[in-house]
């Protein structure tokens, strides 16, 4: 069952999320969940094939992660 989710970041949480993102020394769950919550926020629905498109990654790493 897919259900909407919408995300509303502050302008700090928005900027802490990119900082993640950029991050060389993050793990990279960290950063994959990061990713995720910055692309709800825009609008993008993020179910599994997108997922993978837009963070080029692997099932395998996406199962981590959830």
């Amino acid at each position: 069952m897919q259900t909407s989710i919408e995300i509303r970041l502050s302008p700090q949480e928005d900027q802490e999320l990119r900082l993640r993102v950029r991050r060389q020394t993050a793990p990279h769950r960290e950063v994959v969940r990061a990713k995720i919550i910055l692309m709800l926020a825009i609008g993008i629905k993020v179910v599994g094939a997108s997922i993978h498109h837009f963070l080029n990654i692997s099932n395998v790493c996406l199962s981590g992660v959830r």
